[in-house]
């Protein structure tokens, strides 16, 4: 797994209306990481995507959200 701050969770920075971080993982443990996230996200907003060089596609078609879009 790979941790990447994105910018802090009070700045505002394109489409995003809130900071993000970001967390790389291989796939096989998407299960586990969703699992983990959706019991202990604690109010965050999650959203899991491929990052197949389709950015619009990976960031609506192919998404997964926990929480609020």
């Amino acid at each position: 797994m790979c941790m990447i701050m994105d910018h802090e969770l009070d700045t505002v920075i394109g489409p995003f209306p809130i900071g993000e971080w970001s967390m790389w993982f291989s796939n096989p443990y998407l299960g586990l990481v969703v699992s983990w996230f959706n019991q202990n996200r604690e109010g965050f907003n999650v959203l899991y995507h491929p990052n197949s060089g389709c950015e619009y596609e990976d960031h609506t078609d192919w998404a997964i959200w926990i929480g609020n879009k």
